[in-house]
This record gives C-alpha cells, structure tokens and sequence, in this order.
C-alpha cells in the first residue's frame, strides 16, 4: 500500500516580491500570494487529505487558513517549528545585492558548495535536510497508508525531494519551487516516486 505525501509551498510574500531572504523571519502574504493559494486549494480539493502539518511561521499559518475550506473536513491539524524555512540567521531580510556587501567573504562560495554554504548563524540545506526529514520519517510512521499535506517553504521541500530521491549533489539540482506549487511523493515498500506539479494557474 501506499502513503502519499503532498508538499505545498506558500503562497507569495511581500519579501518573495522583494528577492529577499526571508528565512525564519516573516513578511504577510500579496494578494497574488493569496490568490495562488486559493488555486492550490481548488487543485487539493478531491484529494482525500487525512492530516496536516503546517510549519510555524505566519505565512505558512495564512496558507492553511485560506486553503483549510477546500480540504476534507475530517484532517488533523498540526502546528511544527521542524519544517519551518531553513535559517538565513543574520542575513533574513536582506537582498542579494546587501548580502554580498555584509556577508563578501561567505558570498564568494555561494554557488560552488551550495549544499554546506551558510551565512553566520543560520542553515545550510544539509542542516535543514536532516531536521525536516527527521521529522517526515515519525510523520511517515504514523500515517501509514494516509494522505498527508505538509504546508512549508522552498528549502523544505527541496531538501526533502533531495533527501528521498536521493538526488546528486553535483551538479547542484537547480530547480526552484514556486509560491504554492505542489509537488508529491508515494511512499511503498519498494520505492519513492515522485509526482511533480510546479505551478498553480490562477
């Protein structure tokens, strides 16, 4: 049998229009972001979601809110610090461009080890990989064979689909995840698969 697993990223933000690093700080949701989360909603409606786990911080908590009427009144609802966005630490809140005049020396090896490179007192995707999968293995455990929405961040889900698909590192995957994209993976015995969906119309 199988348990499937669907990842949802947030809506659009003030500081995703802005290209800043947002991280673990927040910034409210744009009317567009509002809108790609009600589409989000309309393409989950006949999924038979059994629970829900939503990541913290307020932008993933405006997410749930707008798109809990398009899912089955009959899922759990859990709150987690452990799939919150990947720590930018003293760098959230700031552009590329402000980055690379703060942080010049950390901003040098940005491109070449992106996963270990961190800014001082944050995350790397490694950090983020073993905290967030960490915890999808218990939520794996005791959902077997449920319909489960993870509603989180861009970091997350990446370091996720690198975590279960074991995905190289070199190259880096250079694929990005869109404001309340989904993307899914079926759990069985034998395999994890990978059910892509990138973007939401709205």
């Amino acid at each position: 049998m199988i348990t499937k697993l669907f990842l949802l990223r947030h809506g659009e933000t003030e500081w995703n229009l802005q290209n800043r690093f947002q991280g673990q700080k927040d910034s409210p949701l744009t009317a567009l972001g509002q809108e790609q989360v009600a589409a989000a909603g309309k393409e989950l409606q006949h999924e038979p979601i059994d629970a829900v786990y939503i990541s913290s911080l307020g932008r993933t908590l405006h997410t749930y809110e707008i798109l809990k009427p398009f899912l089955k009144q009959t899922h759990t609802t859990h709150i987690s610090d452990r799939i919150v966005e990947r720590s930018f630490g003293e760098g959230e809140g700031m552009t590329r461009a402000e980055l690379e005049v703060h942080f010049p020396e950390e901003m040098a090896t940005f491109k070449s080890n992106q996963y270990n490179w961190k800014l001082p007192g944050g995350e790397s995707y490694s950090d983020t990989r073993k905290r967030a999968s960490a915890f999808t293995d218990e939520v794996l455990a005791n959902n077997d064979e449920k319909t489960i929405l993870f509603i989180t961040h861009g970091g997350v889900v990446k370091a996720l689909l690198i975590h279960y698909l074991n995905l190289p590192l070199e190259p880096w995957p250079n694929f990005t995840i869109p404001n309340a994209g989904v993307n899914v993976l079926s759990f069985s015995k034998e395999r994890v698969v990978w059910h892509e969906r990138r973007e939401i119309s709205t």
